[in-house]
C-alpha cells in the first residue's frame, strides 16, 4: 500500500484510517522525513491511497499536519486534519458560537432565559452593572435593577437593592408564578401561572400568591 502525494511523489505506507475526524497514516518511514513531507501543504492538498491490488482513493484537504506517534516495530503515524477540523480549530469555533449566543442572549425575555442561564456570565464583583444586566449566582439568575460598580459584599444574593431574582411574568411573558421578594414584586399587569390558571396582577408591588386565601381580584384576577 503507498500514498501518492499531489506531486506525484510517493511513500510505501502500512495503513491508514480516519478516525475522530483525522486522518492517520501509519508507515516505516523515520520521523523526520515523515514531518518535513507532511509539512509540505502543496503536497499533501490531493493525496491518493493505492492498495495493494491497485484501487485507489482519492483524499483532499488534510494539510494539517498535527502530531506524530510511534507504535512497537518501529512503525510510526502522522496524524493529519482540515485546517478548520483541529482541535483547537474547533474550540475556537465553538468559543465564537458561544460568544454570539451570549451577546443575542441580552435580548431573551425572562423566561427563555430561565431556561438558558448558562448564557448568562457569572456575577463578578469587578464589574459595572447597568439596569437590566442579568447574571448567575449559585446558580440562580438575577437581574440588575439600579446601575453600580460592583463590590465583594455587594453579591445579587444580599445585595436586594442592587439585584432581583429573575421571575417569569415580569416581562411580557406568562412564567410560572414564584414567591417573591421586597426587591422583584409582581407589577401590575404581569402575568404568571399557578395551579393550572393563569392569573394578572392588578396592582404594582404584588408579592400575594395568585388565589391565595385572602386574596381578592383586585389583587390578582383569574385570566380565562
Amino acid at each position: 500500500m503507498k500514498v501518492v502525494f499531489n506531486d506525484l511523489s510517493e511513500m510505501t505506507i502500512q495503513d491508514f484510517r480516519f478516525v475522530e475526524g483525522r486522518l492517520n497514516i501509519k508507515t516505516l518511514t523515520e520521523p523526520e522525513e515523515l514531518r518535513k513531507t507532511f509539512s509540505e501543504v502543496t503536497k499533501t492538498r490531493k493525496m491518493k491511497i493505492v492498495y495493494d491490488d491497485e484501487s485507489e482513493l482519492e483524499i483532499d484537504g488534510y494539510t494539517e499536519m498535527y502530531s506524530l506517534e510511534e507504535y512497537t516495530g518501529k512503525i510510526y503515524g502522522i496524524n493529519m486534519y482540515k485546517p478548520a477540523e483541529t482541535p483547537e480549530a474547533k474550540e475556537e469555533a465553538l468559543a465564537d458560537v458561544v460568544k454570539l449566543a451570549k451577546l443575542q442572549a441580552k435580548k431573551l425575555d425572562d423566561v427563555t432565559a430561565l431556561e438558558l442561564p448558562n448564557l448568562f456570565d457569572e456575577w463578578d464583583s469587578t464589574k459595572h452593572y447597568i439596569v437590566g444586566d442579568r447574571r448567575t449566582f449559585n446558580g440562580v439568575l438575577y437581574k440588575c435593577i439600579q446601575d453600580h460598580d460592583a463590590q465583594p459584599n455587594w453579591n445579587p444574593l444580599d445585595a436586594h437593592s442592587l439585584w432581583a431574582k429573575v421571575l417569569g411574568g415580569q416581562d411580557g411573558t406568562i412564567g410560572e408564578w414564584e414567591q417573591p421578594n421586597a426587591s422583584n414584586t409582581y407589577s401590575k399587569g404581569d402575568r404568571v401561572t399557578h395551579n393550572g390558571k393563569t392569573w394578572e396582577s392588578m396592582v404594582d408591588n404584588n408579592g400575594w400568591e395568585p388565589g391565595g386565601q385572602g386574596v381578592y381580584e383586585t389583587i390578582w384576577k383569574e385570566v380565562k
